[in-house]
């Protein structure tokens, strides 16, 4: 779940980039899909070992087994975020600039209209 916590918090900080200009449009598609899997693997297991009864040993490993497979899926789409972080932070930059330019020009021609009143 920590895994999850990280996805969650990574969206809310690129929650402003467009995420799909990353790997020519590849990177987007990809993480969704391997968080989905995720999902459903970490589902699975988790009702996997609600079925547990306390003698039944073999539905321990297998349970034991779905949440590998689910951590390990979790861990690509930790390692997908990381293997383009520089891409991700370099997109998020030009998007940073692209909002704060007009932003710039709007104050400075409010202030050039308030030097205009004035004088």
């Amino acid at each position: 779940m920590a895994y999850d916590d990280k996805y969650a918090e990574f969206s809310r900080y690129y929650k402003n980039v467009d995420l799909s200009l990353v790997d020519n449009g590849e990177f987007l598609p990809k993480l969704l899909k391997s968080r989905k899997e995720a999902i459903a693997l970490m589902l699975d297991a988790r009702k996997s070992d609600l079925l547990i009864t306390s003698d039944d040993e073999t539905s321990v490993d297998e349970a034991y087994e779905k949440y590998e497979k689910a951590f390990s899926k979790y861990s690509s789409v930790y390692d997908l975020i990381n293997s383009s972080y520089i891409k991700i932070e370099t997109l998020k930059r030009k998007v940073v600039l692209k909002n704060i330019i007009p932003l710039i020009i709007g104050i400075i021609g409010c202030i050039i209209g308030i030097i205009g009143i004035i004088f």
